[in-house]
């Protein structure tokens, strides 16, 4: 097994912004939900190597453009409730074995059927 010296990223993919941005500007980016596709191990043909490490913006990200005199959102890629049905399949993902789209289901009657007590829940944040 190779020893790896250095471990990057490669960031791809758009997201849509609601304005200009200012060019030659330095920018803070945040990335929240990006998707890790796979990765590489590039040998530097020096007995070293490193990983890169392929992150796409996906579907379901939420990028923000942070700069000293603004910040700016990048729009919404899908609806409410495809955001929903992303975050409950990555949910399922990461802590259950339950079918993504019945536990999507699930949450949806639940927050339709407690609508008033959600609401009130809510406003008392």
């Amino acid at each position: 097994m190779e020893k790896i010296n250095e471990l990057k990223v490669k960031l791809s993919g758009t997201v849509t912004i609601p304005r200009e941005i200012l060019t030659n500007a330095t920018i803070d980016l945040k990335i929240n939900r990006a998707d890790c596709l796979d990765y590489r191990v590039i040998n530097n043909h020096d007995g070293s190597f490193y990983k890169v490490y392929n992150v796409k913006i996906s579907e379901i990200s939420e990028v923000e453009f942070i700069s000293d005199r603004e910040k700016i959102e990048g729009n919404k890629k899908k609806s409410a409730s495809q955001r929903l049905r992303g975050r409950a399949y990555i949910w399922t993902a990461e802590n259950d074995d339950t079918d993504p789209e019945m536990f999507y289901q699930m949450i949806v009657n639940k927050i339709i059927n407690n609508f008033d007590i959600l609401v009130d829940y809510l406003r008392d944040k």
